[in-house]
């Protein structure tokens, strides 16, 4: 069972903390700097209301918008980055 049929009471969120970083911006461009860490403060995890883990993760982006004509543009992004989601029962 993923949850309780009735659940009681309230459920706490972990906590994200982020840092964001604007390394360069020019009119047409825009290149990012972005990590953060996120504890296994939350509760009710029998309810599936949380992960039981702390993460921390890295990334990079890079956005670019261009004007073709008055009424079209484009813009284009990408992201590069690292996602790590701690085993704390070591299986």
């Amino acid at each position: 069972m993923v949850r309780d049929e009735f659940p009681k009471g309230f459920a706490s969120g972990d906590l994200l903390v982020e840092l964001n970083a604007l390394i360069f911006k020019n009119k047409n461009t825009q290149f990012i700097f972005n990590m953060g860490l996120k504890t296994a403060s939350g509760s009710q995890f029998r309810n599936a209301r949380y992960t039981d883990a702390p993460a921390y993760y890295f990334d990079l982006s890079y956005h670019l918008e261009n004007s073709i004509t008055k009424d079209l543009s484009y813009d284009l992004g990408t992201l590069l980055g690292l996602y790590v989601l701690a085993d704390l029962y070591g299986k």
